[in-house]
């Protein structure tokens, strides 16, 4: 038998439970196309920003060029047809100042004409400036899709999985990559004590006080 001395209480148990990370991102392409560098491996540790695929980015970025060189145009052309109305409203315009001071010099057809050609340069003018914003739209869109092709580390973390990784042919591909982090968690039971536990803890207060 021992002397009661002042100790502490420490209750250890032993459960089962599931450890996941504290931080999960899954990462995949929202493009196909060839793989052409994969710069990490399963169980890598990886920094927020680091590089790690590559898609072949030549189709995408032939869409941009091609999309740029439409945009171009379409702005070319909504200048000209600026350009195209600015001249038609002068010339209405003069031609009307002339009708005012002498009606016999130009009639009242040509007077229309030249009012219709301005509404039409008009028309023209719009329908441009709309073309201009949608090839401006596209070529946002196929920026933002060569942007893809390169896919770095959103985070700090480790690459847990890189799986279902196929090329077919050589074109079509896809990567699936799995970054983990933060502390381990791990679900635990709690333990419910005994009657005989309790009494035991109670008396072992009592002899503390």
């Amino acid at each position: 038998i021992e002397p009661v001395q002042k100790r502490d209480l420490v209750a250890s148990v032993t459960a089962s439970g599931q450890v996941r990370p504290r931080t999960k991102v899954d990462l995949s392409s929202d493009i196909t196309g060839k793989i052409v560098r994969l710069a990490v491996k399963e169980g890598e540790m990886v920094t927020k920003g680091q590089f790690l695929l590559q898609i072949d980015p030549q189709e995408a970025q032939a869409n941009v060029e091609r999309a740029e060189a439409a945009l171009s145009a379409a702005k070319a052309s909504s200048a000209q047809a600026k350009a195209n109305l600015l001249q038609a409203q002068k010339s209405y315009e003069r031609s009307l100042q002339i009708k005012k001071n002498n009606s016999q010099l130009i009639s009242d057809e040509q007077l229309e004409q030249l009012r219709t050609q301005a509404e039409v340069s008009e028309a023209v003018l719009e329908s441009q400036n709309h073309l201009v914003d949608q090839n401006a739209a596209v070529l946002a869109q196929v920026k933002s899709a060569l942007g893809k092709t390169t896919i770095y580390a959103p985070m700090n973390g480790r690459v847990a999985v890189t799986a279902d990784v196929r090329v077919h042919g050589g074109r079509g591909g896809t990567l699936e990559l799995t970054l983990t982090s933060g502390r381990i968690v791990v679900d635990r039971v709690r333990r419910e004590i005994t009657r005989d536990e309790a009494l035991q803890t109670v008396q072992l207060e009592r002899q503390r006080r």
